[in-house]
């Protein structure tokens, strides 16, 4: 009788917590040294944190628990573990900053379908040379590559470019390595990357 009350006391616990975590959202434990939190409606799941993760390779999935992972939350990313990210194309937007303070990253494949990259996306990926950057990207923003010394890219098709995108410093000792061309149709002032060819 004791372990059959100790038995049902366990499993309505378990309910219990995994209820509380679907209902406020709350971050499940690493799987693969990843969290995700589930959004407030319930209907996907948020990437919380990437802690260590075995050789620094990251490869998020497209599902987690029979749900989509759709967004990246604020600061998940901050480490100096992860050498290679791949993100899954249910994500099709990236937050500001999405990759800050990823100081050890060397290569990054963005999902397709994404439409811009926001500010500071990248900024202080020291170690950054590959950066995959699907056909559906049109907008640049402020600082997106600001710090990424080592990325050398030729990046086609991008509708916009805004001002200080690799960040002053860079841009005052015409350092890039980036090259914005074939569809690039706004380039703002200043910018000193831009080949039209």
């Amino acid at each position: 009788m004791k372990k059959a009350l100790f038995f049902l006391l366990t499993l309505v616990l378990c309910v219990v917590y995994a209820f509380s975590l679907a209902s406020c959202g709350g971050t499940e434990p690493d799987i693969e040294g990843i969290s995700y939190t589930l959004s407030k409606d319930g209907k996907h799941y948020i990437i919380s944190r990437v802690g260590k993760v075995e050789g620094g390779i990251v490869e998020i999935p497209e599902t987690y628990n029979g749900l989509p992972v759709k967004e990246i939350g604020k600061d998940a990313f901050k480490s100096d573990n992860i050498k290679k990210i791949t993100l899954p194309n249910t994500i099709t937007e990236l937050p500001q900053s999405a990759f800050i303070g990823c100081s050890s990253v060397e290569s990054i494949t963005l999902p397709n379908g994404i439409k811009s990259i926001p500010k500071g996306a990248f900024s202080s990926c020291h170690k950054l040379q590959d950066l995959k950057i699907p056909d559906s990207v049109e907008f640049v923003s402020t600082n997106a590559f600001d710090g990424c010394e080592k990325l050398v890219e030729v990046i086609d098709n991008i509708k916009y470019v805004d001002i200080w995108a690799i960040g002053f410093d860079r841009l005052a000792d015409q350092s890039t390595n980036l090259t914005f061309r074939d569809g690039t149709v706004g380039v703002s002032d200043g910018f000193s990357s831009y080949d039209n060819g």
